[in-house]
């Protein structure tokens, strides 16, 4: 009798996990949030670390951008939440942004693109390798 009832609920358990649109209906209460970091002239800055706060109960998450300039917070729950982006040379931006379910179902998605400004007064050095056009593999400007 035991091996009858453990067989039935192992056979109910995997049609309820693996039946195809039993978790599509769900809905995740937040969103995704993304978006791109660049300079004033549309370069793609690397290596920016992108800090998203809740302003309710003051819990973040950090995400590095790629070499796209690209981030990306995933399953960010409902809420306010302060979007802070900053890299050595550049001037730190914030920005507010509300996250709220997507009606319907699905997950929504948000895109939050900053362009930053150098710092006044800042000397930035780029550097690379030598290709033969410099006399040296930096050049400062």
């Amino acid at each position: 009798m035991y091996a009858v009832i453990a067989r039935i609920f192992v056979l109910l358990l995997a049609v309820v996990l693996f039946a195809p649109g039993v978790w599509a209906g769900l809905e995740f209460p937040g969103a995704n949030v993304a978006g791109t970091v660049t300079d004033q002239n549309g370069t793609p800055l690397t290596g920016v670390h992108v800090r998203i706060t809740n302003k309710g109960d003051g819990r973040s998450r950090v995400a590095v951008t790629n070499a796209q300039g690209k981030y990306a917070f995933r399953f960010i729950p409902e809420g306010v939440y302060a979007i802070a982006v900053n890299i050595e040379g550049f001037k730190t931006q914030k920005r507010s942004c509300p996250v709220a379910s997507q009606q319907g179902g699905g997950v929504k998605s948000i895109t939050v693109d900053f362009i930053l400004q150098v710092k006044p007064g800042e000397k930035l050095v780029v550097s690379g390798p030598d290709d033969g056009d410099w006399k040296r593999g930096q050049s400062e400007y």
